[in-house]
């Protein structure tokens, strides 16, 4: 191989993988948002659910 293909081969490949990488990242990061979104809003609901809970019972208790 001559001097020259091998300087085209490691200026091509950073040139390839880096939008390739950046790609990526850009969709494991939506996904880890997404999944830690999601679960703040399960804990959210499992909380207002548990104080709806709770206050019926003292509505409850009280009309008795």
């Amino acid at each position: 191989m001559d001097w020259w293909m091998v300087l085209i081969i490691i200026v091509a490949i950073p040139v390839i993988l880096f939008p390739a990488a950046f790609i990526w990242y850009m969709n494991v990061s939506g996904l880890y948002t997404v999944i830690r979104e999601t679960q703040r809003r399960r804990v959210t609901r499992k909380r207002r659910v548990r104080e709806l809970r709770m206050a019926a019972e003292a509505v409850v208790r009280e009309a008795r």
